[in-house]
């Protein structure tokens, strides 16, 4: 005879919030659906509210890319603050940024709300960003946090596209000045990838 689980119950501990559908890349594994919906910031302020006494303890972004909605981020870390949360981490494609003003400038926002989460960063063959503009999205981060384990990057294997992700990387980790370390299946890809120096610990997560 089966034992009954009479505690069915779902006990959430994490809000991640998609802010918006707006994204500057257009990556073919992508589902969400590229428009100009976004959610409105007081019923998510209110709704953050409502958790109090609740098992929810961590707030998290994602997207679309959540820095082209900026506001919403920043009004968000504020009031994930006032309501005695803790932060998660910010996915990120890492290349939403015109100009170096506009990345420091955003980033810099973020920063004095009091974020202390994670930043997320999703870099691979789907992406296809630019591994300088990359290194130069980390560099920023890295200089404003004065953390260098701020960040942890989450990247999907493409089987017929391994040789050119690890040309990415190693541009990457030349870009940063650090060494890297590979422990990943051969015929897979998955497994992970570190960059790292001194003053940086970055990992990859190559899944």
């Amino acid at each position: 005879m089966k034992r009954q689980n009479k505690d069915r119950s779902f006990y959430p501990t994490q809000i991640i919030f998609a802010g918006t559908s707006k994204c500057n890349l257009k990556c073919p594994h992508c589902f969400v659906s590229r428009n100009t919906n976004q959610l409105e910031l007081q019923d998510a302020k209110d709704f953050i509210k409502s958790c109090k006494d609740s098992s929810i303890k961590y707030i998290a972004f994602s997207g679309g890319e959540p820095f082209l909605y900026i506001d919403f981020m920043e009004e968000i870390c504020k009031t994930t603050i006032e309501s005695d949360l803790l932060f998660d981490r910010i996915m990120t494609n890492g290349c939403w940024w015109n100009s170096e003003d506009e990345l420091e400038q955003k980033l810099n926002i973020i920063y004095k709300t009091g974020y202390d989460g994670k930043i997320g960063l999703s870099h691979d063959f789907y992406h296809n960003q630019d591994s300088k503009k990359i290194a130069a999205f980390c560099k920023k981060v890295y200089s404003i946090w004065q953390d260098g384990s701020m960040i942890e990057i989450q990247s999907v294997v493409s089987s017929d596209k391994i040789v050119e992700d690890m040309e990415s990387f190693k541009t990457l980790a030349k870009e940063l000045d650090c060494s890297i370390k590979v422990n990943t299946n051969k015929k897979s890809g998955t497994g992970l990838i570190i960059l790292e120096n001194e003053e940086i610990f970055l990992p990859i997560r190559r899944t």
